[in-house]
């Protein structure tokens, strides 16, 4: 997947940095409870379709997350900052809690077909889109706006692409 680098990075010492490390944050970690989530529905949906569906899901959210850690290091100055994983469990109480994966896990494993399965993934990716538009709004800086538009942007092709798997 190509990510387009935001217009400008910040530097390591100014409030940019620390607003564009903390939504890099919540974005990875939202991604990994997306991976998380469609990994054990792989693994215990009714049908087997469904079951497949997940598990393509999976390998996508792991695609996304791979992408937001490139972005990630491409901001990392190694002299001067930790590593992201190190950012991610120094900040771990800072996360924001992400009403994206709101489906319960229950109710996603109940699914026993593809369309069912896709309609929930459908569901999820338009929450995120949402998400990363509405604090794209909110956000101050144009760096951390240009990365939440570019979220909202990758969010938005996935959507396309499940929405498209659907019909």
């Amino acid at each position: 997947m190509t990510v387009k680098q935001p217009s400008a990075i910040p530097s390591p010492d100014s409030t940019a940095c620390a607003e564009a490390l903390k939504v890099m944050a919540n974005a990875i970690n939202m991604e990994r409870t997306g991976r998380r989530f469609f990994r054990q529905a792989a693994r215990e949906a009714l049908g087997a379709d469904a079951r497949a569906t997940y598990a393509q899901l999976a390998i996508e959210e792991e695609d996304h997350l791979e992408a937001l850690e490139e972005m990630f290091n491409s901001y990392s100055d190694p002299q001067r900052w930790q590593t992201y994983q190190e950012i991610l469990t120094r900040n771990q109480a800072h996360l924001e809690e992400v009403p994206v994966f709101v489906t319960p896990l229950a109710v996603a494993l109940r699914a026993s077909s593809a369309a069912e399965a896709l309609g929930i993934a459908i569901e999820h990716e338009q929450l995120a889109v949402d998400f990363y538009s509405g604090r794209a709004q909110r956000v101050s800086d144009p760096v951390c706006r240009d990365f939440l538009n570019e979220l909202a942007t990758m969010e938005r092709e996935h959507l396309r692409q499940l929405q498209q798997r659907l019909r």
